[in-house]
């Protein structure tokens, strides 16, 4: 009798609610001690990943600083060839200083380059003797300047000047025949030669460009000013 009471109590006692809240605690103690032991393992998964990171950042920093310095120098030789450019350009601008460009001139196999300057000259009542001309000669016009219709273009006309002080003079000398011609636009005409003389100076491809955008700056600006003054007078 009293051996049966002791069991049935050790029963009751493991099957009490205290009992199960204990269980329930174990399990849940069990789980949270398996995922700590995950967060532990993910966490040095993932330091060592940094850790590589970090040595591939530690490679790669000297290449990084090697970049840099290439793109430096790369910059420092972008801005040495443009000044060395610039350089070409004046050293050929200077060089080209007792030259005149004159277009407008039909090439005529009859007529020779030194009679047809001379006709200009007098035109533009600017006589020059033999020993202050250089040399007289055309542009050679390249392949790609070809017209529409497969013919060559005119060939500019080249004057160089012994001295220049003779290239300024005859110059100014073609400017006032220009303003005379009131008639004309800015072309000369020269009795046995052109009735469309344009006398330049004989300009570098780019400062040719630069002049040539100038001059349309300044017409537009003039028609603009034109357009202006019409507006304002209705």
């Amino acid at each position: 009798m009293g051996e049966d009471e002791e069991v049935n109590g050790s029963a009751l006692e493991k099957s009490s609610p205290q009992n199960g809240m204990l269980l329930e605690i174990k399990e849940e103690i069990k789980s949270m001690n398996a995922k700590y032991n995950k967060l532990i393992e993910d966490i040095k998964f993932y330091d060592d990943k940094v850790s590589d990171f970090e040595v591939t950042i530690a490679k790669m920093e000297p290449k990084l600083k090697e970049i840099d310095q290439l793109k430096k120098e790369n910059s420092d030789l972008k801005e040495q060839v443009a000044q060395l450019c610039s350089r070409v350009e004046d050293n050929e601008q200077y060089s080209r200083s007792f030259n005149l460009e004159f277009s407008g001139i039909p090439e005529e196999a009859n007529k020779n380059d030194v009679d047809v300057f001379n006709k200009i000259a007098l035109s533009v009542k600017c006589p020059v003797e033999p020993s202050e001309v250089q040399t007289i000669h055309r542009v050679v016009v390249h392949q790609q300047t070809k017209s529409s219709d497969g013919k060559k273009p005119e060939r500019n006309f080249i004057v160089k000047f012994s001295t220049r002080i003779r290239t300024d003079s005859f110059y100014a000398a073609s400017r006032l025949l220009k303003s005379e011609q009131k008639n004309r636009n800015s072309e000369i005409a020269v009795d046995g030669v052109t009735d469309s003389l344009y006398v330049n100076e004989h300009l570098i491809a780019n400062n040719k460009y630069l002049f040539r955008n100038n001059q349309r700056t300044e017409v537009q600006v003039c028609l603009d000013q034109e357009l202006h003054y019409l507006c304002s007078e209705r």
